[in-house]
């Protein structure tokens, strides 16, 4: 499972450059969502009626969780996409792990090892080593953009939803998963109404599809 999920998130970068051009960034992220919804509400209805007493007394949490973790990070990420390389992207993203460890420092009074520390420098100077292919003298070349600033927030908004999942109300996981899902995708309308407004409509083309089901997977 661990391995399929890190596989998954790898090729999320892949599906991001993927989509430029074949389906808008807020149309991306406001279908995923939508589909993933549907897809849970299939097989977690009956268990989010059962922890609906709970869930109704989180609304705030879940819905701040879902528009961040979820909605405005997929958001700065694709838009990301169409304006900074594959290789920048996965340098930035080595940044997550940091951003983590300051969080739970900050906000759960975490207690940061000096081996944690160096775990995460060391995942750090792999994944620029892996990103570069080895080429360490291809990132002299490198150039950064408003994409990679994005990048970066996207990595700190993704940070405080991880340290904000260890003060998740005591229900399932696919009732968490429904919930948080169903807030990304209303948090999603008013940025893919903001898109149409000031770019139209891009209706996804066929390997636009093809795309969502991907990430949606």
């Amino acid at each position: 499972m661990l391995t399929f999920v890190t596989l998954g998130w790898g090729c999320n970068t892949i599906f991001a450059k993927v989509a430029v051009d074949q389906i808008s960034p807020m149309m991306l992220v406001c279908l995923r969502w939508l589909t993933l919804l549907v897809l849970l509400l299939i097989f977690s209805h009956r268990q989010i009626v059962k922890d609906w007493p709970i869930i109704r007394q989180h609304l705030i949490y879940f819905a701040l969780m879902g528009t961040i973790g979820f909605t405005l990070f997929n958001a700065l990420y694709y838009a990301a996409a169409h304006t900074t390389s594959a290789i920048n992207i996965g340098i930035i993203q080595g940044s997550m792990p940091v951003f983590v460890f300051i969080g739970s420092y900050l906000f759960l009074s975490a207690r940061i090892t000096v081996l944690q520390m160096l775990g995460a420098g060391v995942t750090l100077v792999g994944v620029i080593v892996v990103a570069s292919k080895g080429e360490l003298n291809l990132l002299e070349s490198l150039a950064f953009n408003l994409g990679d600033l994005f990048i970066l927030i996207a990595c700190f908004l993704y940070a405080i939803y991880s340290v904000g999942l260890t003060r998740r109300p005591k229900i399932a996981s696919y009732s968490l998963f429904t919930i948080l899902a169903g807030f990304a995708f209303i948090a999603s309308l008013p940025l893919l109404i903001i898109e149409i407004q000031y770019q139209g409509i891009q209706a996804p083309t066929v390997t636009g599809w093809i795309v969502v089901v991907l990430v949606t997977l």
